[in-house]
């Protein structure tokens, strides 16, 4: 018998047991897990890590108007980018709108306390979205500070 015949004859029992032996390896790790239990992983620590200063150039808005002045948003969005806000959008609402109204995450969060500074008493309106854009919605009535 040439040992080339030999090989071909026992090459499949051989890869019978290694698959086997395979097989049965993980059949114990498994059975270990679910005896033992899964060790929770700790979470790691906070850390306190100091937040620059959030200025306007780090705030995106969307202007809408809800008036009936036409080009009242596109005013408006060019004295915010000329404050240093980013304006990615400028368009209407199809809210009718007499006060502006400025919306974001939440009545607390940073760039809508930024944007509403620039407004004298806007109304605030929050969402929660999780881009944390600013939403400017210009009414007819829009009384404002030094610029917007």
């Amino acid at each position: 018998m040439s040992a080339r015949r030999v090989f071909r004859a026992l090459r499949t029992p051989i890869t019978l047991i290694l698959l086997i032996g395979v097989l049965a390896g993980g059949a114990v790790w498994g059975y270990h897990l679910v005896v033992t239990g899964v060790r929770p992983v700790q979470p790691s620590p906070c850390v306190m890590v100091a937040m620059p200063e959030l200025t306007p150039e780090s705030v995106v808005i969307r202007v809408y108007n809800g008036g009936s002045t036409r080009g009242l948003a596109n005013s408006v969005a060019k004295e915010l980018r000329g404050l240093g806000y980013i304006v990615s959008a400028v368009g209407n609402t199809d809210e009718i709108i007499s006060q502006t109204i400025i919306v974001g995450f939440s009545a607390d969060s940073p760039e809508v306390q930024l944007v509403a500074s620039q407004f004298l008493q806007p109304g605030i309106r929050v969402d929660g979205r999780i881009d944390h854009t600013v939403d400017v919605l210009i009414g007819d009535d829009i009384p404002r500070n030094s610029a917007p």
